[in-house]
């Protein structure tokens, strides 16, 4: 929960040599507009974007989608727009979890 219930915290890029996003991360993150994910990323834990009521943009660079389960409150999840590389859009489209997001191609 680093950064849970940080509300001056709207934009974040994640480092690179990032590999696992932790459970609960950003959870409560009221101010959380947009967050950056690296390629790299193929785990995403638990209620990480759970109550980040303002979030509005998730890069997330992976051609893989991360398998997610509880990351975000799916009835909100039509309101935050997921940017992907553009070989990545279907296979997100087919993902149980960010399938409910709506999924754009980066390029």
């Amino acid at each position: 929960d680093a950064f849970a219930k940080c509300d001056s915290l709207t934009a974040i890029s994640l480092p690179n040599s990032l590999r696992v996003i932790e459970r609960g991360v950003f959870w409560q993150c009221h101010g959380l507009k947009r967050i950056d994910i690296p390629a790299n990323v193929a785990e995403i834990g638990q209620y990480n974007f759970l109550g980040c009521a303002s979030l509005e943009v998730i890069r997330n660079l992976s051609v893989v989608p991360q398998n997610v389960i509880d990351v975000f409150d799916v009835k909100k999840a039509h309101r935050v727009k997921l940017e992907v590389p553009a070989s990545a859009v279907e296979a997100y489209r087919h993902s149980a979890v960010w399938n409910k997001c709506e999924i754009v191609s980066i390029e």
